[in-house]
């Protein structure tokens, strides 16, 4: 599984890509095939890159469609790729990886597109046309997505310790994610053992602009 960061700032639009750079530099054993970056305006995301199939192989990470004016990042393996093709329809593009079939769909579906996905994943697109974050991960949870609000915008990654690199990071604890760790119920969802920083809960997705954030259940059992 890759390891995957962004940064977003509403006041800046051209954000340093060292904080960034800080949340996957230490984790040089999940990125075995190394580190990709990509600006947009407001953004910068970047990723820790191991590739175990070879459709990954031909794919852009992270990926920046300026037509579009939407780019995106993310750890991901749909299940359902004919399917979403299909709906798409044959004047599509060339999808050959996965992040650009989920762009393509962004672009269709807009906030219902996780609700179409089957397979194991956890992206963050930024949609810098209407100033939009949308983000979600696998309603099974099995790739993890956190984030951390600041006062300029806001910062996802795969995993909360990855905050931990930044001089600004809170490192107070959450008392009632750590007692509930103790007493072996604490669930992998929601808060985190930081006062700082949330994780997307699985079968949800996250939106986000300036001055708001909001998440959202896509997934129902049947």
């Amino acid at each position: 599984m890759s390891i995957l960061a962004a940064v977003f700032d509403w006041s800046r639009e051209s954000p340093d890509v060292s904080d960034v750079s800080a949340m996957l530099a230490p984790w040089g054993a999940r990125a075995p095939d190394g580190r990709f970056f990509t600006r947009a305006p407001n953004a910068v995301m970047g990723i820790g890159r191991r590739i175990v199939r070879n459709r990954e192989r031909l794919g852009v990470q992270p990926l920046k469609d300026a037509r579009r004016c939407i780019s995106a990042v993310g750890d991901v393996r749909l299940d359902n790729r004919d399917e979403l093709l299909g709906a798409l329809g044959h004047g599509s593009p060339p999808m050959e990886d996965d992040l650009a079939l989920l762009v393509a769909g962004y672009e269709r579906w807009g906030e219902g597109l996780a609700a179409r996905l089957a397979g194991d994943f956890a992206f963050v697109i930024w949609d810098w046309r209407h100033r939009v974050v949308y983000a979600a991960r696998d309603p099974f949870g099995v790739r993890s997505l956190a984030y951390r609000k600041t006062r300029a915008g806001l910062m996802f990654a795969t995993a909360p310790a990855q905050f931990l690199s930044l001089n600004d990071m809170d490192r107070t604890p959450n008392e009632q994610t750590v007692v509930d760790s103790l007493e072996w119920s604490f669930a992998h969802h929601g808060p985190t053992f930081f006062r700082d920083v949330e994780s997307v809960r699985p079968g949800r997705y996250l939106t986000s602009g300036q001055g708001w954030i909001r998440e959202v259940d896509y997934f129902q059992p049947p």
